[in-house]
């Protein structure tokens, strides 16, 4: 009896070891020289990308002065030696481990993005309600969601119409729905140095864009919170004492930034550092994924 359910028990952990196997992303972030790819053993092998998701059981194949440098569960692994390398043994432990502080967040991020990650991506769940999503019924909508903001920033706030307009009248009110800024405009975007307006940190303010030549094609009110700037960094805090983002490259510290921010509610930088990461490198496969993914949770195309 004690003998069939210790081997009961060590099914089940093996079970369980599978299945947090197979929920562990693994990236690729660069490559040096020509560096191949296959979902797994006697399968077909392609060129590998910087920002390509792989499989544990994937097999990379390097030629003789190749890098593929890899990160997974926190930590980077730099693949060298010409012939397969098998994705699995050159992580080794670092596949088992289980990450702490801003490694482990990071992985929901990442599965999130992914189209096996629906369940895990539960979460990282999209915003509460507020009136910076929008009211559908409106004739011209948010392109963004602010969120949070430090006094010191400069925002783009963008959004689009139904029927474009010849110029729009943009506003951001204050207490009393008294305007704090006001300004004309022929774009779908305005520039707004918060600065210089004073803005009151911990006070909620709204942006509001209307037609200047139909005042009732409007966006209405949109909120936003204001903080200081302390606030505003305190968000990548735990991020700057990971020592995986010290050593990450540039375009893989924006996603990790992006990801920091939008955890903190902060979903206008959110989406800077994304597309931060996207400018770097047009063809990063994640950044690509993490950019659509927080696009969808914010509501937008």
């Amino acid at each position: 009896m004690f003998r069939r359910q210790m081997l009961t028990m060590i099914g089940l952990l093996c079970f369980l070891g599978a299945q947090a196997q197979g929920d562990v992303p693994i990236l690729l972030t660069e490559t040096y020289k020509t560096v191949k790819y296959a979902p797994g053993e006697g399968l077909k092998f392609s060129k590998a990308m910087g920002g390509q998701a792989l499989q544990a059981d994937g097999v990379l194949k390097l030629g003789g002065k190749s890098v593929a440098k890899l990160y997974c569960n926190g930590k980077f692994v730099e693949v060298k030696g010409k012939g397969a390398h098998k994705v699995a043994d050159e992580l080794g432990e670092t596949l088992n481990n289980s990450p702490f502080g801003f490694a482990n967040r990071f992985n929901d991020f990442l599965l999130a993005s992914s189209d096996g990650g629906s369940a895990t991506g539960q979460k990282v769940s999209p915003p509460g309600s507020g009136s910076g999503w929008g009211d559908k019924s409106k004739k011209i909508k948010p392109g963004i969601r602010i969120g949070a903001v430090g006094a010191d920033e400069d925002v783009v706030f963008s959004w689009s119409a139904e029927k474009p307009a010849t110029a729009y009248v943009f506003r951001i009110l204050g207490k009393g729905d008294e305007a704090v800024y006001e300004a004309e405009t022929v774009g779908a975007a305005h520039t707004v140095g918060l600065k210089a307006l004073g803005l009151m940190p911990g006070m909620t303010y709204y942006w509001h864009v209307a037609d200047k030549g139909d005042s009732s094609a409007d966006t209405g009110k949109l909120d936003f919170e204001v903080k200081t700037p302390e606030a505003r960094d305190k968000a990548l805090a735990g991020l700057k004492n990971d020592a995986a983002y010290e050593q990450a490259g540039p375009a893989m510290k924006k996603l990790m930034e992006a990801a920091a921010f939008e955890d903190g509610g902060f979903y206008y930088a959110a989406m800077v550092a994304y597309t931060g990461a996207l400018k770097l490198n047009t063809d990063d496969a994640i950044a690509q994924k993490l950019q659509q993914a927080y696009m969808k949770r914010m509501g937008l195309k």
